[in-house]
């Protein structure tokens, strides 16, 4: 009778080991699939973040050409202009002895709370025709 009843303890802790075993492997395959889509979140909101400064810095340069063209070429920029979730900064600066040709230099940033956690800055180069119309506009990003 011994044996028997050895023989169901060993079987019992067979089975606690192997229900351990699996534990121990879902934990495991929890761990993997939570650190992936927590990189995957972290990454996402990376990508958003450079997506709108860049959208911000483009809408301060969109800004600065059609205050040049309504101005006659008189608009020099602004500072901290909100749009959307962030703002932009833009200033523009004529080239000299080249009429209607402008270097604009525009950040776009996103702040929370007075402190800029994504920032983009953009260079472009401007040329107007004497009417207004836009000839040439090369813009960069500019490497910090």
């Amino acid at each position: 009778m011994k044996r028997r009843g050895t023989r169901k303890s060993n079987q019992r802790g067979a089975a606690l080991i192997l229900a351990l075993l699996l534990v121990a492997i879902m934990g495991i395959g929890c761990t993997a699939v939570w650190r992936y889509l927590h990189t995957t979140l972290s990454e996402t909101r990376r990508y958003e973040r450079t997506e709108t400064v860049q959208h911000l810095a483009e809408g301060g340069l969109e800004k600065a050409v059609a205050e040049l063209r309504a101005a006659g070429g008189r608009y020099r920029g602004e500072e901290h202009t909100p749009l959307g979730a962030g703002r932009f900064s833009v200033a523009v600066q004529p080239e000299e002895g080249k009429p209607g040709t402008y270097r604009l230099l525009s950040v776009g940033e996103l702040e929370d709370g007075g402190h800029v956690f994504a920032r983009r800055v953009l260079e472009a180069d401007l040329q107007l025709t004497p009417d207004g119309e836009v000839q040439a506009f090369y813009w960069r990003i500019e490497k910090r």
